[in-house]
Parts: C-alpha cells; structure tokens; sequence
C-alpha cells in the first residue's frame, strides 16, 4: 500500500469525507460529489476504483442498518440490469482516453443536475420492466466513474418512491452492485497499491461519516442541500467538459 501525507493527499480525503457524509444523510450523492473532484486531482483510473471500494463499504453499513426497510421486488431487477452493464463501463475507463472519460463524466453531471434544477415534473412510471435498463446504466455508469445513482434517482423519482423507502432501497441497489463493481476494478487490475493506500487511510473518515449523517438525517431539509448540490455539480460538470475539450484540442 502506498500513501503519503501531502497537501493534495489530505485534500482527498477531505473529499471522500464530505462524500461519505452525503451518503450518511441522504442516501445517495457521494460518488456524485467526489468522483469528478478525484478525477481532477488523480485521474479517472485511479478515481474510480477507490471511489468503488469506498462506496461499497459505506454502503454494505447503511445497508445492515435498514435491512427490514428496502424494497426488494425493485432492487433485483435493477441490480440484474446493473450486472449486464458495470463490465461495459469497466471496458470504457480501460480502453478509452482520459481527456474523453472525463469530459464524458462531465456531460453525465451536466444532464442530471439540469434536469434536477429544472424543476420538470415527468409523469409517473408505473410498469416495473424499464428497470432493467435503468440498472444496466447504473451499472454502466458505475463501473466507469462509480457514479451509478443517477439513472436509479431518476427511476425511484418516476415510480414516486416516499423519501424512506427511496433511501433505503437505493442501498439495496448499491450494495451488490458496488460489491460487482469492486471485483470488476480487481480482475481489470485497476486497485493498485496507491489505491489501497488512500482506502485505509479514508476508511476511518468514511465511518465517521456515516455516524454524523445519520444524526443530520432529520436536521437539514433535503430540497435545500439538493439544490446546493445540483449546482455544485453543474459548475463541476462544466470544469471537466472545458478541461476535457482543451485536453482533446491541445
């Protein structure tokens, strides 16, 4: 394992902290917030595998801790369609090149947070068969920058899901998938040493984490720290499409 005490080090685990926190609170959001802020400071392939370790942890965590609460008719199907699409994003973040990888994560965050901020009202999905392919773009989109919740939000927020049952169930996705996601960087050799050394060193914050989210769960009104985050994400979405498209131009 390597990691050492730097400025930017300490940097990114102030970063997958402030992840974790936001997983601890709302349910769903950490590889949202940090992936592109990884990728800035360590590159996509570096970011994504310990986005993916990190991920999986908090989530088995949060997943013991609402056991009796997910909704399981929903996760299966979408963890099914995840399985057929985290070995596609593996593939991508392997075979393609960094200035393209990130400008791609960057249009994802830009796409999601304008929908988010629009305030448009989609009518109401009510056959459970469009699962599967919202799962195999979770699974797509997780394998390649361990960000799979937007497809899952965007389908929980079709089929009306109560803020409860939308919490926990999105653990009941993340577990399995992340779990996948994390044998996948393995077998695709992509946990290096460098790697491993970040997750011991973030493992301790990211419990932490968790702790301090649960308590924030029922103090900070959620469509306040959406809308906050959304517009975070934007301007990080515009940073890496411009930072991509100079990188491809130069």
């Amino acid at each position: 394992m390597e990691f050492e005490i730097t400025a930017i080090n300490a940097l990114v685990l102030g970063i997958l902290f402030i992840a974790a926190l936001c997983r601890g609170t709302f349910g769903f959001g950490d590889g949202l917030i940090a992936v592109p802020f990884l990728v800035m400071f360590l590159g996509a392939q570096l970011a994504a595998p310990l986005m993916a370790l990190i991920g999986s942890t908090v989530a088995v965590v949060m997943f013991l801790q609402d056991l009796k609460k997910v909704d399981w008719s929903a996760t299966w199907r979408l963890v099914l369609g995840a399985f057929f699409g985290i070995p596609v994003g593996i593939l991508f973040l392997k075979n393609v090149p960094e200035a393209i990888a990130s400008g791609g994560l960057g249009l994802i965050l830009l796409s999601f947070s304008i929908y988010c901020l629009s305030g448009v009202e989609l009518g109401e999905m009510k056959s459970d068969k469009p699962s599967y392919v919202f799962g195999f773009l979770g699974g797509a989109l997780g394998g390649a920058w361990n960000t799979a919740g937007p497809p899952v939000v965007l389908y929980g927020t079709l089929k009306r899901w109560p803020p409860d049952r939308f919490r926990v169930t999105l653990q009941g996705f993340f577990v399995p998938t992340n779990i996948a996601i994390v044998v996948s960087h393995f077998l695709a050799s992509n946990v290096t040493p460098k790697v491993l050394g970040f997750y011991v060193a973030a493992l301790p914050l990211g419990l932490l984490a968790l702790v301090i989210g649960k308590k924030l769960n029922g103090l900070i009104p959620p469509e306040k720290f959406s809308r906050v985050l959304h517009i975070l994400l934007l301007i990080l979405g515009l940073t890496l499409v411009v930072k991509s498209t100079v990188a491809l131009l130069g």
